[in-house]
């Protein structure tokens, strides 16, 4: 079945042939009320081109899911990735409690979902069952990161062999929950509030 116009595909790969964002992943393994949770919290921000969501090196009050838009990510001023929506950004400074390792600036217009960390942080704490939900989704997306990294790393930053460059294949556990993830992402472009 392939996508609607205006949705994200739940393959491994989205319609333009990138990987699954990581916003899908978190999403398919949260429940219909953690996700409820998070609509009802996040602020959706509209950030012009040029905008830093995230500086290298300093704390950070959020989470982010970018809804819409490029982003480039650097470190020490020198890009080494592209984001676009579906990508979660910050949740290894949720992890660790460490400053960022990168900077985030859009490129072009952008809108994420900003996740308060003090709510999200207090959720983790009062829910058990978001918190291992949260942190399981999170290690799997960390997961993933590691493995492409691994991949690319591994063949001299040429393009991975064929058997990994067209893996299409999800884990069987995100598979069963990647529609769901995909709906869930469109009804959070398309739902919460401006700020």
């Amino acid at each position: 079945m392939a996508p609607t116009r205006g949705t994200v595909s739940p393959r491994r790969r989205d319609r333009t042939g990138k990987p699954m964002r990581k916003a899908l992943i978190m999403l398919g393994m949260l429940s219909d009320s953690d996700t409820d949770w998070l609509a009802a919290i996040a602020e959706r921000r509209t950030l012009p081109a040029g905008t830093r969501i995230i500086e290298e090196g300093k704390p950070i009050a959020s989470l982010f899911i970018v809804l819409d838009g490029t982003a480039r990510v650097s470190v020490q001023q020198t890009d080494v990735a592209r984001v676009t929506g579906g990508e979660l950004l910050g949740e290894v400074s949720m992890i660790d409690q460490r400053p960022p390792a990168a900077s985030v600036t859009a490129d072009t217009d952008t809108t994420v979902l900003a996740v308060d960390r003090a709510l999200l942080e207090q959720r983790l704490r009062d829910d058990t069952g978001f918190g291992c939900r949260f942190y399981h989704a999170v290690a799997v997306c960390l997961a993933d990161r590691l493995r492409s990294s691994v991949a690319r790393l591994g063949h001299g930053g040429a393009p991975p062999p064929e058997d990994l460059a067209n893996d299409d294949e999800l884990d069987p556990r995100t598979r069963d929950t990647a529609r769901l993830a995909a709906a869930r992402f469109d009804a959070l472009r398309k739902g919460v509030p401006r700020a």
